[in-house]
């Protein structure tokens, strides 16, 4: 019986000779210690931003003016930046040349979708299969570095071929458990354990055999999945930094990594890994862990546990956020909030917070481009004559917290002397504490420092 242990290498590491070098070794010991590695892969670093934008162009076209020249120009913006990628990590030429072919079937399917979607518009079937590409580049690459540069025998499939099969939803896909996690499996069991299988993150296909894709952090929910799947030995998100850190270290100089967390404060954070992504460990109850490419010592283990440690694990700083304040008095009227989630709803803006008093009503959301903000306040005052905005950061706690810790955590921040326009709350079972504050990077940031140094021992 094949032992599987799920690789997922995030683009990062697919973008560095460095942390590709790792990875090869990583893959090489799990052989060698008798496990059957199998290897998900996200696109290299900048290239998924490149189609972003080619999508967004696509969009706003006058297509008067299209030509096949226009489709060409769009292409030679995603070869260009794969170029560029290709020229960083520095290959061995054998691997550029024997990916050639292939790459180049690539871009001419590339091709055929940008001219399809400028004829027919950027409808999310188009939107989806684009997206996709990033990681079938990466993965065509990764066989022939495998291969050539780490003599290892290797076979690639997309999520497509190897039969993720999900809903409708083409830019933000759910996988049909059962259905996918048959077909994967038989798949994956009837191929050879000497080979290293290679699979794109992010993608699926719908029942009809569209391309979609997964949405944010999909190429994690590709790795939790298969792990599920295959009822494998563990799952491990492979990062270039040691684990997951109790803070940023570009702000908190002495940050540690965090041995262990359960699922809730994993789902919680935002910054660990997508609830897509945790629904299958959740679900199948297989170790996952976040571990640093070039030394696997350093790792984060998500894991659910009856006896979690009291106290503050990890903090962060969401910044560029906005404040909604309604002190009208229709705040106490029935559906008040319910209009309000609406209008914000209909603008495909997100709501990062809510809170309220009795005489006031706190909606932080996420920062919107200019147009969309002006567009969005005018909307709201208008409904609502006596509501106000202002620029906010949220500070974020994720432990295991008692009602002191609470206290605690809100006394560093009242400290400080910046404005606190919402303080941390407490709840049953409590795993995140956010305060809502006004100030500078640099004094927000001192704030950080300071619960770091207080509350993380």
């Amino acid at each position: 019986m094949q032992k599987y242990i799920i690789n997922k290498f995030g683009g990062a590491i697919m973008s560095s000779k460095e942390t590709l070098n790792c990875a090869k070794k990583n893959l090489i010991q799990q052989k060698e210690e008798g496990f059957t590695p199998v290897s998900i892969v996200s696109a290299f670093e900048g290239v998924t931003d490149e189609l972003v934008k080619l999508s967004k162009s696509i969009e706003t076209l006058d297509k008067i003016n299209v030509s096949s020249d226009s489709v060409r120009q769009y292409v030679d913006k995603i070869i260009e930046a794969n170029t560029r990628i290709l020229n960083f990590i520095d290959f061995d030429k054998l691997v550029i040349t024997s990916a050639h072919n292939e790459i180049q079937d690539i871009y001419e399917s590339l091709r055929r979708d940008v001219e399809a979607a400028i004829n027919y518009g950027m409808l999310d079937i188009f939107h989806g299969k684009i997206l996709s590409y990033g990681e079938k580049i990466s993965s065509i690459y990764f066989k022939y570095f495998l291969e050539i540069e780490a003599d290892l025998s290797a076979e690639r499939f997309s999520g497509e071929e190897i039969g993720i099969v999900t809903n409708q939803k083409f830019l933000d896909a759910s996988i049909g458990f059962e259905i996918s996690s048959k077909k994967v499996s038989e798949k994956i069991k009837s191929l050879s354990s000497d080979k290293i299988l290679i699979i794109t993150g992010f993608s699926g296909k719908t029942p009809s055999g569209q391309t979609s894709t997964l949405g944010r952090g999909g190429s994690d929910t590709s790795a939790t999945f298969i792990g599920a799947a295959l009822n494998a030995i563990k799952i491990i998100l492979w990062k270039n930094v040691a684990g997951v850190l109790s803070a940023d270290p570009r702000i908190v100089n002495n940050a540690k990594t965090v041995k262990n967390i359960s699922y809730s404060q994993a789902e919680e954070s935002g910054k660990v890994i997508c609830v897509k992504a945790m629904k299958y460990i959740r679900m199948s109850k297989i170790p996952c862990e976040v571990t640093y490419i070039c030394d696997e010592s350093q790792k984060t283990v998500i894991k659910q546990s009856k006896s979690q440690k009291q106290g503050l694990k990890l903090v962060s700083i969401k910044k560029d956020l906005i404040l909604l304040k309604f002190k009208d008095e229709s705040i106490v009227r029935q559906g008040f909030l319910r209009n309000v989630t609406e209008i914000l709803g209909e603008l495909d803006i997100n709501m990062v917070l809510i809170r309220n008093t009795k005489e006031t009503m706190y909606i932080v959301i996420d920062r919107i481009e200019r147009d969309k903000f002006e567009n969005t306040i005018k909307l709201l005052k208008k409904k609502y004559l006596d509501s106000y905005f202002e620029k906010i950061s949220i500070i974020v706690g994720i432990g295991n917290f008692k009602w002191k810790d609470v206290r605690m955590f809100n006394d560093v921040i009242y400290n400080s002397k910046l404005n606190i326009e919402i303080g941390a709350f407490p709840y049953n079972n409590n795993v995140r504490l956010e305060a809502v504050i006004i100030g500078d990077d640099t004094e927000i940031e001192k704030v950080l420092n300071e619960l770091h140094k207080k509350l993380i021992t």
